[in-house]
């Protein structure tokens, strides 16, 4: 069969939609060798190393979410009929808004846009709407990382539900816990950091709950005098504004440490370094940092809401999002009891052992073959 994939998804940086993208296109060549792959993408985002695996190189000009959008819809499909392609998957969740002649596998990560609309902003959320929509409708299989996802895609979108087939995501074998005290002074140099810390990872945005993170931080410092600072790794999303002024509001300015983009290999290291990831997301499809944060020996605290309790388990201390002071409780326990930090740890490195890339690629793989 020929296989299209596209690839153009890892334009965007760093995300955990373009890690998933990465780890799938690229394993699933090697996994399946009996099929053809015609991977649609930018030669400086993929490293594909199989015989079965041909690169169709894309313009270094598409470099906006805007002008990937445009090629996705005006010039992919020209080429998946250029290349007789029997079917293409799309590891996003847009696919062409009109038909095509190959069969379509599309991955939706979760549905936001439909579940909490006013974590989005205006534009972004019509749009996404729309098109989750239209390539629900169309597509021929929808792969998904969790149950949690399933059941809010039903919700929202009823007509999907004889289409999505649930596979967990992975985790990286570079995620390990770092022990080498020069790597980790190293770091602790690069990023400013200041130990000890609380840590939370992902897009600094409304969806993320930073706000009541910060909140639930203030009050340690304040009451508790804690002398732990809050990193936040990640980049401005929507709602930044509002958390900049809550840090400042607060009092907690110079303690509060916001690195910006962080190198993937630096990633283990900082959560290393960190007593507790703190992850009250308001919604979330998956979550690969409680995973990460785990498989590096780092405690998890997180919402026991949507998919993070399937993605963690019982490795984790779990609170309500919308509470700040049984975040503040929570954290406060797992930063002062050792024997619960401890405990923690070790549940997390057994946890992890079920998460990985080629169990997911395989999984996807048998959709793939059999739609």
């Amino acid at each position: 069969m020929r296989i299209g994939l596209n690839a153009q998804i890892l334009t965007d940086g760093l995300t955990g939609v373009t890690r998933f993208a990465k780890n799938v296109i690229e394993l699933l060549p090697e996994i399946a060798s009996e099929h053809e792959f015609f991977v649609f993408g930018n030669p400086s985002d993929v490293d594909l190393k199989q015989n079965n695996a041909v690169l169709i190189p894309t313009s270094d000009f598409i470099n906006s979410s805007a002008k990937r959008i445009i090629w996705e819809q005006a010039v992919l499909p020209q080429l998946i009929k250029k290349y007789n392609i029997d079917l293409m998957y799309y590891p996003d969740h847009t696919s062409p808004i009109f038909e095509i002649k190959a069969k379509v596998v599309i991955s939706v990560h979760d549905v936001s846009t439909f579940a909490v609309p006013e974590t989005v902003g205006f534009a972004r959320r019509l749009y996404k709407q729309a098109v989750i929509r239209r390539s629900v409708e169309l597509c021929d299989a929808i792969i998904t990382g969790s149950e949690a996802t399933k059941n809010e895609m039903v919700k929202y979108l009823p007509h999907s539900v004889n289409k999505i087939k649930v596979i967990p995501y992975g985790i990286e074998d570079s995620f390990e816990q770092v022990t080498d005290k020069s790597v980790l002074s190293s770091i602790k140099a690069k990023y400013n950091l200041m130990t000890p810390f609380i840590l939370h990872v992902g897009t600094i945005e409304a969806r993320k709950n930073i706000i009541r993170i910060v909140q639930a931080f203030a009050n340690g410092r304040r009451n508790r005098q804690w002398k732990h600072s809050l990193v936040l790794v990640g980049t401005p999303g929507y709602g930044f504004d509002k958390i900049q002024k809550v840090i400042e509001e607060t009092g907690v300015k110079s303690n509060v440490i916001i690195t910006g983009h962080v190198d993937n290999n630096d990633l283990p290291g900082i959560y290393s370094l960190s007593d507790a990831l703190i992850y009250p997301s308001l919604y979330e499809g998956f979550g690969f940092p409680p995973l990460e944060a785990m498989k590096c020996g780092c405690p998890v605290i997180a919402s026991y809401s949507t998919s993070l309790p399937e993605v963690i388990g019982d490795a984790g201390v779990f609170i309500d999002p919308k509470n700040v002071d049984k975040i503040f409780n929570a954290l406060n326990r797992v930063i002062t009891d050792k024997n619960l930090h401890n405990k923690l740890v070790q549940q997390g490195k057994e946890r992890v052992r079920h998460f990985t890339w080629k169990k997911t690629v395989k999984g996807i793989l048998r959709v793939l073959i059999n739609v």
